[in-house]
C-alpha cells in the first residue's frame, strides 16, 4: 500500500501490484477501503492502512452507534 497513490488501487501500480509467484497479476477486489497516509519525499506513502469500521460509518453517513 505504501506505493499506492491517493485515489488509486494497487492494481493501478505499474511496478508494485499484487502478483502470484509466477509474476501473473492477481485481480482481487474488496470493500476494505484504504487510508494511504502521507506522501514521503521518496514517493512512498507512510502509515497506509485499511479504514476502521467507525471511519467507514462516518464516510457512508451512517450512525456511528
Amino acid at each position: 500500500m505504501r506505493y499506492t497513490p491517493t485515489g488509486q488501487t494497487a492494481l493501478d501500480n505499474v511496478k508494485y501490484y499484487p502478483q502470484k509467484p509466477n509474476g501473473e497479476r492477481i485481480r482481487v477486489s474488496s470493500q476494505n477501503k484504504v487510508h494511504p497516509g502521507y506522501k514521503r519525499p521518496d514517493g512512498t506513502y507512510s502509515d497506509a492502512r485499511v479504514l476502521t469500521i467507525h471511519e467507514l460509518l462516518i464516510l457512508f453517513s451512517l450512525p456511528t452507534d
